[in-house]
């Protein structure tokens, strides 16, 4: 059964448009859900299919406490790409920032 889950949710994954709209994500360093090693992998995918977007990585934030610290930014960075204006910045409180 686990073998058939997996095949259905690999097929169901689908190429980013390079055309298409701007990535952010958000990230803790702590996190146990998504950890480290998924974003990577994550990032590795987007760039591979030529998506533009950058990562905003919270060392200290774990997978609940990452939505509270990156809201009112992802917020703002919305606001921005919706209305045309420059890319709002990661917050400078986020230590890592890894455009791609």
């Amino acid at each position: 059964a686990a073998k058939a889950w997996v095949a259905r949710v690999r097929s169901a994954i689908v190429a980013p448009n390079r055309a298409g709209a701007k990535i952010r994500v958000y990230a803790g360093g702590r996190d146990q859900a998504v950890t480290p090693d998924n974003v990577a992998c994550l990032r590795r995918f987007l760039a591979q299919h030529g998506a533009r977007g950058d990562f905003c990585v919270a060392p200290t934030a774990d997978h609940q406490s990452i939505v509270r610290q990156a809201f009112v930014s992802g917020l703002d960075w919305l606001d921005a790409v919706v209305a045309g204006k420059p890319q709002v910045p990661c917050p400078s409180a986020f230590a890592h920032t890894c455009p791609w």
